[in-house]
């Protein structure tokens, strides 16, 4: 029995996140985790933007909102 069938071995495998070692008819595969932390450090540089500028649109959003939900007097007839 496998655990990683051959093709989530050969699509992780194209950016270098897994080493495979052949013997024989058996395959190793290793994890090369250093692309991870790159990619982490990438994410986590770049997470302040996207929260700051999502609580900004939240928060034009519901203030946009707002002024279109404030009820008009009603004119007798």
């Amino acid at each position: 029995m496998k655990s990683v069938d051959e093709k989530t071995a050969v699509g992780v495998g194209a950016p270098g996140l897994v080493r495979r070692t052949v013997r024989g008819r058996t395959h190793m595969l290793s994890l090369h985790a250093a692309p991870l932390a790159d990619a982490a450090a990438w994410m986590d540089h770049y997470r302040t933007f996207w929260t700051d500028g999502l609580a900004l649109l939240e928060q034009f959003v519901a203030g946009s909102h707002a002024n279109r939900v404030k009820e008009t007097p009603r004119r007798k007839p």
